[in-house]
């Protein structure tokens, strides 16, 4: 069972990045299904993520947060905090998705509470580029600012380009929005080194 298990995750995740979605559901929804009849609680709760976010790329908000709350739940009762910082952010997103951006803040600072306790810089990092996405998408270009501009302090002990370029990229976006034109072409072109 095992075994038939990864391979159905492996089935689901190439599915997912070929970005069929319904395929890759089947073959979670059967992953899932494994998991539980073994009473893998860790992979149940993997699987549960893993179907939220196909839901929600599908743009079935209600199912995503169904499936991602069932996770938080599982993550909670066996105490695994990667999977319970997966599951916020998680939850985040899907009601990032859905423009609620008062409780995409609520779960990810929950999710930042936590990385930041374990020293999950990568993590902690990636969450405040996320939060200052929400501010930038709320207008509140100040506090955009102040979360891009922690990810970018945090990139130095990280030293991830990639978060550092999205991070520059954003930035040069309040700029742009906020009319300040020398500024944002400062830093899209700091996105591009």
């Amino acid at each position: 069972d095992w075994e038939k298990s990864i391979a159905l995750n492996t089935k689901a995740t190439i599915y997912l990045m070929t970005g069929n979605y319904s395929k890759s559901l089947e073959y979670q929804l059967a992953a899932l299904e494994i998991a539980e009849r073994r009473g893998d609680e860790h992979e149940i709760t993997v699987s549960q993520n893993i179907i939220g976010s196909i839901y929600r790329m599908q743009g079935d908000y209600h199912k995503a947060v169904e499936y991602h709350f069932l996770a938080l739940q599982m993550a909670k009762k066996t105490e695994n905090i990667g999977e319970t910082i997966n599951s916020l952010a998680n939850i985040g997103s899907v009601f990032y998705f859905q423009a609620d951006y008062d409780e995409t803040i609520r779960y990810y600072n929950e999710a930042l509470e936590l990385c930041q306790e374990l020293g999950q810089l990568a993590t902690v990092m990636a969450l405040h580029i996320n939060i200052g996405n929400v501010f930038l998408a709320k207008k509140n270009y100040e506090e955009a600012l102040r979360h891009y501009f922690l990810a970018v302090e945090l990139n130095k002990q990280v030293d991830n380009k990639s978060y550092l370029a999205d991070c520059y990229n954003n930035i040069g976006l309040v700029y742009i929005e906020t009319k300040n034109y020398d500024k944002a072409l400062e830093y899209h072109f700091n996105s591009l080194e």
